[in-house]
């Protein structure tokens, strides 16, 4: 015998008429509005498109437990509402990034969009022409910027399965490759081999800029680097939270994050594991193929505004103080290039200090092509027992030629801030006025 289950709503006399009244109501309203001010209360001023904006499912108290399918997520602009590409990630009480945790909202999970796709703040008045989204409260989000005075921009969050998402997206998991393609680069990884990114090619062109990204720990006779750790981590890379914005990873300590034009890493290393035996040192950096190949020409830290040439031979840069940022960049009609900047550094007790090597007869020991052009990265002496670090990685535009690093630097040390108000387009005096339909549900025996 099957067992089917019939789901229908119920709408009570009273109830119908109310909402068959309110419906006209809001029909009626958004008729009048129609021929109102579509004026914005204010216009978007922020100028950061390269970085996310998250914000928490807490944020979202009125949406808890809806379908994540039924939220949408607008902008305003130049007078007309603008479905945005954006995900929610689902992440579980640890912190972890999950592929599905019941596929409702929950205060852990993360809602993430672009600040450059954000418009301008409205009114109650000027809403969506969708009758369902006027049932439910929306979430005006503000963003704003601290490097700008007056830097802000709105987005908005409906519940509605009438309203029409956006089909935009910026980045793309491809886990049987092992690839993040995004709108500036393509990144991957080849952990069958070694710990870290393998591939790097920025902007749309042919030839890969990166050697490869390394790792090195000395204890006391012993050398580890991204090679012997493979044996410590998975075989493949797995990315849980992958949407239209960011392909992600966390264990709720470490995270990883690919978006359309950045990649963030937030590494925590508990070195306990070890059993009492810590590293004398711990390096990590990011090494380029010739530049003869890979168009990448220049190196600049925050210590060297003047920059020194990639090519091979070994160049005075200083290993002290810490760098807030290095960049490395091709010339003018060249690939772009890359900052990255480091915001945070906590060595535990360690002595922080700047790597940097550009010399074609690298030791021949080395890993990767045995070369080292403007392999640059940071170095840990006597860490204590949880070391950790946030390296957020820019690519630069095709042409990039000019020393931008601190720009960036100050983009990844102050990131974008968000509010959220809830508003109605239907108020009551204690609020939203909302409409709340019983809904039964039969259990019948059905014929096989």
């Amino acid at each position: 015998m099957n067992i089917k289950v019939a789901r229908q709503f119920v709408l009570p006399i009273g109830i119908g008429l109310a909402v068959a009244w309110l419906v006209v109501a809001g029909l009626s309203t958004a008729q009048a509005q129609s021929t109102a001010s579509q004026v914005p209360l204010a216009a978007a001023a922020v100028n950061r498109p390269q970085d996310p904006v998250v914000v928490k499912g807490a944020n979202f108290s009125a949406f808890s437990g809806t379908l994540l399918d039924d939220l949408v997520l607008h902008a305003y602009r130049s007078g007309n509402w603008t479905a945005i590409p954006f995900q929610i990630d689902e992440v579980n009480i640890t912190g972890t990034y999950v592929i599905s945790d019941g596929g409702l909202l929950d205060p852990n999970d993360e809602l993430v969009f672009m600040a450059g796709d954000a418009g301008d703040s409205v009114s109650t008045a000027i809403w969506p022409a969708d009758t369902q989204s006027r049932l439910y409260s929306r979430y005006a989000i503000t963003v704003t910027d601290p490097l700008s005075v007056g830097g802000q921009a709105w987005v908005y969050l409906y519940r509605s399965t009438t309203l029409t998402p956006s089909s935009a997206r910026y980045i793309t998991w491809t886990e049987s490759a092992q690839t993040a393609t995004a709108i500036s680069y393509t990144a991957a990884f080849s952990p069958a081999a070694f710990v870290g990114l393998s591939d790097l090619f920025i902007n749309g062109r042919s030839a890969d800029i990166l050697d490869r990204q390394k790792f090195r720990a000395q204890i006391f006779f012993l050398t580890l680097n991204e090679e012997t750790l493979r044996t410590f981590v998975p075989a493949t890379v797995t990315l849980p939270a992958v949407g239209p914005i960011r392909a992600a990873a966390s264990d709720g300590g470490s995270r990883t994050a690919f978006y359309g034009s950045r990649i963030d890493f937030d590494v925590t290393l508990d070195l306990s594991i070890l059993g009492g035996f810590l590293p004398d040192f711990i390096r990590t950096s990011f090494d380029w193929i010739s530049p003869t190949i890979s168009g990448i020409t220049t190196y600049y830290d925050s210590n060297t505004a003047g920059g020194v040439t990639i090519d091979g031979v070994t160049d005075a840069v200083p290993t002290t103080p810490p760098n807030d940022w290095f960049q490395v960049n091709g010339g003018a009609g060249g690939p772009g290039g890359l900052v990255a900047a480091i915001p945070n550094v906590d060595t535990s007790g360690g002595a922080l200090s700047n790597y940097y090597t550009d010399d074609s007869t690298c030791d021949p020991g080395d890993t990767g092509d045995h070369q080292c052009y403007g392999d640059a990265g940071l170095r840990i002496d006597g860490p204590g027992p949880v070391i950790s670090f946030t390296l957020v990685a820019y690519v630069l535009p095709p042409g990039t030629t000019a020393n931008v690093g601190e720009t960036y630097f100050e983009r990844a040390d102050n990131p974008l801030t968000a509010a959220v108000a809830e508003q109605c387009f239907t108020p009551s005096s204690s609020g939203c006025l909302r409409i709340y339909l019983p809904l039964v549900v039969k259990n019948f025996a059905g014929a096989p």
